[in-house]
């Protein structure tokens, strides 16, 4: 087996001087008896030697690794900040700039689908009106959750990943086994706070409803269908009952949520 010029590379600048030559000497007297080489040692020195090219392998990756960490210090804070910013813009902002880029006649998006082929496409229309809520969503928190999952990543130990490593552990199985089970908290609390972030949707249906009125009725939300009944059909006490009764769903929800991560031992 050969060794890679660069794990070789790697694995020597591990070595100090006395080890390097401590190590040569060592194989020397594995492969030779009395200045004649013996097939038995050789085997065995052999054997030892595919254990040191291994360690070059592993010494390899594990440099990636810290490669990788170096990049991430470089230009990690950058890209989280591009990622958060979606967040940072107010959501009525975000929703009269989504509706502009997606305007039947002159948004820029429908241009693109009319230039790929897609003719007269509506994204405002009753049948895309839905998909493009869970675009304009998803654009909004993405920064969000994306914090909440790094911070969490970025606690798993990295003793863990190395000795994975070392142990040629597929990746695939470093994601679900190792660091999957440890950010479990972070995802447990993101779904649930999605959810309750769902049920409370408002801004982005009514600033979407001045633009597409035929595909979002004043009933489209819960919060919308609170507010239209309050403000536009002068219901009050009817929106005030919807309004008590939706609290308490939002409260059965979030007690819920912290009895089950109880339960699951994620506060100790």
């Amino acid at each position: 087996m050969k060794r890679c010029p660069r794990s070789s590379a790697l694995y020597e600048d591990h070595l100090s001087k006395d080890q390097r030559h401590h190590r040569d000497e060592a194989y020397q007297r594995y492969t030779c008896v009395d200045g004649e080489h013996d097939h038995r040692w050789v085997a065995l020195g052999l054997v030892q030697k595919r254990r040191v090219d291994q360690f070059d392998v592993d010494a390899t990756v594990l440099h990636c690794l810290d490669r990788v960490g170096d990049l991430d210090q470089l230009a990690g804070g950058f890209f989280r900040v591009i990622f958060f910013i979606p967040f940072a813009v107010p959501a009525v902002v975000a929703s009269v700039m989504w509706s502009f880029l997606l305007e039947p006649q002159f948004g820029p998006f429908t241009h693109l689908a009319n230039v790929l082929g897609f003719a007269n496409t509506n994204f405002l229309g009753p049948n895309l009106i839905f998909p493009v809520l869970i675009v304009i969503v998803i654009w909004e928190w993405t920064g969000y959750n994306m914090v909440i999952l790094y911070t969490a990543l970025k606690s798993v130990p990295r003793e863990l990943i190395e000795a994975a490593v070392l142990d040629r552990t597929p990746m695939w199985k470093i994601v679900l086994k190792v660091k999957l089970p440890m950010v479990r908290p972070a995802i447990v609390l993101l779904a649930f706070l999605n959810v309750i972030g769902a049920l409370q949707l408002f801004t982005e249906p009514i600033i979407l409803a001045y633009y597409a009125p035929e595909s979002i009725s004043n009933y489209y939300t819960p919060v919308l269908y609170l507010y239209n009944t309050a403000i536009g059909g002068q219901q009050y006490n009817l929106a005030a009952a919807g309004a008590v009764l939706f609290g308490i769903i939002i409260v059965v929800l979030s007690v819920g949520s912290l009895i089950i991560r109880r339960r699951r031992g994620e506060f100790g």
